[in-house]
């Protein structure tokens, strides 16, 4: 028996030995070593509007920074080169494309129908709805002027009214709200503003811009830096600030919150010459385009010239153009002179074939447009 139970005990060891000896022979499963950023490949994140823009001839970017005008309630032919051909991507309407609701919407909607056939994004349809005496839809109910509007609940209530009516009729911009700070009743702005503290028009400001955005009109804030106390109309000759410096710091702090709030929304370039700031019309200065805007406000969004067929812009309107571009401009409006756009859009071209206006600054803009027009409508 005692032999039995020694060979008994010699079996156990052997056993427990080889289970030992197996467990700890074989190689450990190990787990996985927690990614460092030292040593770990990010993976890139693609971006549609990057891979959109490195699709685009340099004929398409450029015309994609561009809002032009025809003559007519309907697409004529120049319209249709501009779009076929040059690739222009918006439209402002004049009183001489309106004539009502029904006649609206159809034009809208050949117009985007157009474009559509070729380009990604909407198509800008573009107006000057402010209201009060400034008006281009006479036949929609909301036409509140500015100045009367004093609440926050005021300012909602009219903007989204109004938006409502305006994408109705295929209408997807709208310039305004002006969110100018003037104090002078006699200035050329004046009845266009909300003639109020830089705090309400801040806040009246703000609240218009983000009901237009909710209900599927983009809005854009006017005019930076801001048109002062001048009763110059710059639509026929220069303008110049006519103000204290304390009332510019005014416009300045008003146009820097704003666009603090929300880079999506686009801002409009005022053809004002600020002589301590710049001598250039603030449209055509890169200390107000790039400086200010880009590097002290620190804004991102799209900055859309006011029309360069006022007088205010200049006489060369190609030159105009290129100057706003290389200031820091985003896109260009030119509306009422059907001459004037082709001549624009071919000294664009030139200004980037000869590298005065690089691709890599043509990309820039052609890049922010995309990704706004992206919002459109919605």
């Amino acid at each position: 028996m005692q032999h039995l139970n020694r060979n008994v005990f010699i079996l156990f060891v052997v056993l427990l030995g080889f289970s030992i000896f197996t467990t700890y022979a074989k190689p450990s499963k190990k787990e996985p070593v927690a990614s460092t950023g030292a040593t770990s490949t990010p993976i890139a994140v693609r971006d549609e509007f990057q891979d959109a823009v490195s699709e685009m001839s340099t004929e398409e970017k450029i015309g994609s920074l561009m809002i032009m005008g025809f003559r007519g309630p309907i697409m004529n032919e120049h319209i249709k080169e501009l779009i076929n051909t040059y690739h222009v991507g918006g439209v402002n309407l004049l009183k001489w494309n309106i004539t009502d609701a029904k006649q609206t919407q159809k034009l809208s909607s050949d117009l985007q129908a157009l474009y559509g056939e070729k380009h990604l994004y909407p198509f800008i349809v573009a107006a000057d709805q402010e209201g009060g005496t400034v008006v281009r839809f006479t036949f929609l109910k909301e036409k509140t002027a500015q100045p009367t509007i004093k609440t926050v609940a005021d300012a909602v209530q009219v903007a989204t009214s109004r938006a409502k009516e305006l994408r109705s009729i295929g209408i997807n911009m709208n310039f305004g709200p002006v969110v100018d700070y003037i104090t002078d009743q006699k200035s050329y702005l004046y009845n266009r503003t909300f003639g109020t503290t830089t705090d309400g028009t801040i806040s009246l400001g703000r609240a218009m811009a983000e009901a237009y955005l909710a209900h599927g009109v983009m809005p854009v804030y006017k005019h930076f830096p801001g048109y002062g106390n001048s009763t110059l109309n710059p639509h026929t000759t220069t303008t110049q600030f006519d103000g204290t410096k304390e009332m510019f710091t005014q416009n300045m702090d008003v146009f820097r919150t704003l666009l603090g709030f929300n880079s999506e929304i686009p801002v409009m370039t005022a053809h004002i010459i600020v002589p301590w700031v710049s001598p250039l019309p603030a449209t055509k200065s890169p200390q107000f385009m790039t400086d200010i805007l880009r590097n002290e406000f620190k804004y991102e969004g799209v900055v859309i010239t006011d029309d360069l067929d006022m007088v205010s812009a200049g006489a060369d309107t190609g030159q105009a153009a290129i100057d706003a571009i290389l200031a820091g401009a985003d896109m260009i409006i030119s509306t009422p002179n059907d001459a004037n756009h082709i001549v624009i859009l071919d000294a664009v071209k030139r200004a980037v074939d000869t590298g005065v206006i690089t691709q890599s600054r043509l990309d820039q803009s052609a890049y922010k447009v995309l990704k706004m027009r992206a919002l459109l409508g919605q």
